[in-house]
């Protein structure tokens, strides 16, 4: 009795502070925008999103989106045998351990968002028959759209290589990176990775071309022709420019902060027991000011693009169970997200644009208390709040999903059922589902007048993936 009654108050608190803030839209109801954002916070669990809100005293800004359901996460690594719904909503919360059972990884989890399709944990785009699958990035091209993956970790993690990239192994690295660079049809690659930065920013010892792609790939990316027709950058004050209108635009950028893994969750200054913006890395960009740049230079195919927006390092900080480094990858990640709607009502609308905000899994099991479902402790602003990690892996809790703009509605018609405590919730592919439908192609997979029969280990693969 106790559980369920901390379950209502955790429902009743989040339900107040989602009408603190207003979002205002002139969506017409179209279901064809011209761009499509996707913003992926890696590791983000309800609780992510909760405690980030008690810390700074501010609700997140997608709190009030017209869209606000959860997500199934599970791969086709799931255990069918014990687990044939992937997520059993009632098992959830009959026990505590449920949601730590088979788990995703990132890269079965991006090839869910970008292609549709459930595959491996391991492998990025590619089926459980080992073929290649295509990609939104892909399908984007087709209709002559730009396209983008931005991210605060290295850009050949699993994430932002599920945007474009295809391999049997997320640890492939070196085929990853040059497959974005070389064989994609990427405009803007951005994120951490620079092979003679370490964690805090500072020249490294030893660089580490190894990891990214190798030294003749790194002098043909940064000699003066650039390689693919990017222009390379990594300096914090050339991102800055970009992403204020500072800079003549190029027409395709692959930025690489200098910095080797994270922007900021790997430096080793300061305690990490409390947020302290004092210690940061300076010397590069937020993921905020390469979400903008990205986007200036995107915004320049009348046809639209498709975008990416990774707050990578999340999933680092909730693995290591470290509270204050997460809610400053959060806080990122939310400063980002208002960046990003500003944009749109700034220099687009959301009558020709769709917002989608998600994550890919939930890591750490954060609650308020060990093995058991309690409330985040609020503790004042400024202050963290009282919590437990009860895991340092991926879990398969569903995971928040807020959507705004043209095409957003196409989701209540993809709902796979109510949960307990997050209440209506749909899959990982359904996400793919309204963008691939956003770019003009028929809807795919389940309607409300399947959804009673449909599992979701059952559900049809897109006709155009295949």
């Amino acid at each position: 009795m106790t559980q369920l009654m901390n379950l209502k108050h955790y429902r009743f608190l989040t339900a107040i502070l989602g009408v603190v803030i207003f979002v205002s839209t002139n969506a017409s109801g179209a279901t064809k925008p011209k761009n499509i954002i996707l913003m992926i916070s890696d590791g983000q669990g309800f609780n992510t999103v909760q405690a980030t809100e008690y810390y700074t005293g501010q609700p997140a800004p997608f709190r009030n989106f017209p869209v606000k359901l959860a997500a199934s996460t599970f791969s086709a690594s799931n255990d069918a045998k014990n687990n044939p719904l992937g997520y059993d909503p009632d098992k959830a919360w009959q026990s505590f351990s449920y949601v730590k059972n088979n788990p995703t990884d990132s890269a079965a989890a991006a090839t869910a968002l970008n292609t549709g399709v459930k595959t491996f944990n391991g492998q990025i785009n590619m089926g459980t028959d080992g073929k290649p699958l295509t990609t939104l990035a892909q399908f984007a091209t087709e209709k002559d759209k730009s396209t983008g993956a931005v991210t605060s970790v290295m850009f050949f993690h699993a994430t932002p290589a599920g945007v474009a990239a295809h391999n049997k192994s997320r640890n492939n690295t070196v085929q990853i990176s040059r497959e974005m660079i070389y064989e994609s049809d990427l405009d803007v690659i951005m994120g951490a990775g620079h092979p003679l930065y370490n964690g805090n920013g500072q020249a490294a010892a030893n660089p580490n071309f190894g990891i990214f792609g190798g030294e003749d790939t790194w002098k043909d990316i940064t000699d003066a022709d650039g390689a693919n027709g990017f222009t390379f950058i990594d300096k914090k004050d050339d991102f800055r420019k970009l992403a204020n209108g500072e800079m003549p635009l190029p027409k395709k950028v692959l930025g690489i902060a200098r910095v080797d893994s994270t922007l900021q969750s790997s430096r080793t200054r300061g305690t990490g027991k409390t947020v302290e913006p004092e210690t940061m890395n300076t010397n590069v960009p937020t993921l905020e000011m390469m979400s903008l740049g990205a986007l200036r230079v995107l915004n320049q195919n009348s046809n639209g693009f498709y975008l990416m927006i990774e707050g990578g390092a999340v999933d680092w900080a909730n693995h290591g169970n470290n509270l204050p480094r997460m809610i400053e990858e959060q806080i990122d990640f939310h400063n980002t997200v208002q960046a990003v709607i500003d944009w749109v009502n700034k220099f687009s609308n959301w009558d020709e644009t769709l917002l989608i905000v998600t994550a890919d899994h939930e890591t750490g099991h954060l609650w308020g208390a060990k093995d058991r479902f309690a409330p985040l402790e609020f503790k004042g602003e400024g202050n963290l709040p009282g919590h437990a990690y009860n895991s340092g892996g991926h879990t398969n809790a569903l995971v928040p999903l807020y959507a705004i703009g043209s095409g957003s509605e196409v989701f209540d018609r993809l709902i796979i059922g109510t949960d307990l405590v997050r209440g209506k919730y749909v899959d990982n592919t359904d996400i793919f589902r309204v963008m691939h439908h956003a770019l003009g192609y028929p809807l795919v997979g389940r309607t409300k007048a399947a959804q009673t029969t449909t599992q979701a280990t059952t559900c049809p693969e897109p006709a155009a993936v295949n």
